[in-house]
């Protein structure tokens, strides 16, 4: 072998390959250990060759990544929802993994500063309609397939809900379009038998936005 091969293999040394479990048969409720399956995560490709420089790196940037995601249970929940979803609306996100909305937001705050999520289309206020376009939130990589997906997806999400704020929004007009002021808590008692059968949290949700609307489209003064 002479100097040049040598020196090859000098600067360019194989990964050395992990020590295998004592047992070489898993049995039933067990798994490969969490090291294993990192080391073969991002050093590996699928014809089995290495493909870092400085594994240790992106070992620790792995576990970098964990970190700033795994501690907050709404940022993984988020996070998750995207990783298969690829690209949603916020109002989506929120149905799919039932956190609040405030929680919602907060996480998709903090993943955007992070760098794991765009903003693939901003959320657009229509002064025309009086309302705003909800925007798409996505993984880096997305599709414009994705985007057309999620789309659906929020217009699925808002047209029964359109439907119902229209509703007690024409119900509020009826009933108070005369006054110049009125109390959320009375127009509240006032709509519900109106709308028996319907989830509570829903209810007040068209409510509320009905109430914005008489605000801004008929200047009904609203106390809270």
């Amino acid at each position: 072998m002479n100097a040049e091969s040598r020196s090859t293999q000098v600067d360019r040394p194989e990964r050395p390959a992990p020590v295998a479990p004592t047992r070489g048969t898993l049995t039933a409720g067990e798994s490969v250990p969490l090291y294993y399956k990192i080391i073969d995560l991002i050093t590996l490709l699928s014809a089995g060759e290495s493909v870092l420089i400085n594994p240790k790196k992106r070992v620790e940037e792995l576990l970098s990544f964990a970190e700033s995601v795994g501690y907050s249970k709404s940022r993984r929940a988020v996070l998750g929802h995207l990783l298969l979803s690829r690209a949603d609306s916020p109002g989506v996100i929120r149905v799919q993994t039932g956190l609040l909305e405030p929680c919602v937001y907060r996480a998709i705050d903090a993943l955007l500063e992070l760098g794991y999520l765009v903003w693939a289309v901003p959320t657009s206020i229509n002064w025309k309609r009086k309302g705003y376009s909800s925007g798409i939130v996505a993984l880096p990589n997305f599709t414009p397939e994705d985007l057309i997906e999620a789309r659906r997806r929020e217009v699925e999400r808002v047209k029964p809900q359109a439907k119902m704020v229209q509703r007690a929004y024409q119900l509020i007009l009826d009933e108070y379009g005369g006054q110049s002021s009125v109390t959320r808590a009375q127009v509240v008692q006032w709509l519900k038998p109106k709308f028996s059968g319907f989830a509570a949290p829903d209810f007040v949700a068209w409510v509320d936005e009905a109430l914005e609307l008489a605000q801004r489209n008929r200047g009904l003064k609203v106390w809270r």
